[in-house]
């Protein structure tokens, strides 16, 4: 999977990275404040308070894939716990920068999941001696890079993201080759990065959105939000 923020498709600024003020921070209320002694490597983790959490020392972090303005990305694998397939490669994105960006990205991918916009989100992941958030599990898609003359790119991140705007988001972020995922397998587009993404039916941050993806995808002809003819 990757993430290589900063190769644009197209001409566009980072002002929607970087000139959105961040989200205030949230704290989910899974992880139960246990004694960081509890977690140390070999020891079994019970009564997970919600499915969808895991601490560090449940997974094999493997090498490096990418990294982007606020966080590392890493292949990782989970290999001896209940719900999580030990033979699977997910990708791990953790070590964020500024908290609020990881509680901000979590809370995208869980409203979105299942709808077909972004890679499936597996777990929020807690590091386990501070028990702070450091990061999320999610699908490892194998990419290729999106062709910013391909109708048929553009029309899938397009759908992608009136779905998210239908459910009452905005992606937030610029569309570099990074943000919008073509699956080399099958072709399916989804989008990623969500550390800009805000829940808001504002029409002016949706046509703001739809703009930017516009100019990404440069050599592909739009009728308002559709693929021209």
């Amino acid at each position: 999977m990757r993430f290589p923020t900063f190769q644009l498709i197209g001409l566009m600024g980072v002002q929607a990275v970087f000139g959105r003020p961040a989200p205030e921070k949230k704290l989910h209320n899974g992880i139960d404040k246990r004694a960081a002694t509890a977690f140390t490597s070999g020891n079994a983790i019970l009564e997970r308070s919600i499915d969808d959490e895991l601490y560090l020392n449940e997974i094999v972090v493997g090498d490096q894939i990418d990294e982007d303005v606020e966080a590392k990305v890493y292949k990782a694998t989970v290999p001896g716990t209940e719900g999580f397939d030990p033979s699977k490669t997910y990708a791990l994105k953790k070590d964020y920068k500024h908290a609020p960006s990881l509680e901000n990205e979590y809370e995208t991918y869980k409203a979105i999941d299942g709808q077909g916009i972004g890679p499936t989100f597996e777990a929020i992941v807690t590091d386990t001696e501070s028990l702070d958030d450091t990061g999320i599990l999610i699908e490892y898609i194998d990419t290729r890079p999106a062709d910013p003359g391909s109708k048929d790119d553009a029309r899938g991140a397009l759908a992608a993201l009136l779905k998210m705007h239908d459910l009452g988001y905005v992606h937030g972020g610029t569309f570099a080759l990074g943000t919008v995922l073509v699956n080399k397998s099958d072709g399916k587009v989804v989008l990623a990065d969500f550390v800009g993404s805000e829940k808001t039916n504002d029409a002016k941050k949706k046509e703001e959105d739809l703009d930017l993806l516009k100019a990404a995808f440069s050599g592909v002809k739009f009728d308002g939000d559709k693929i021209a003819d």
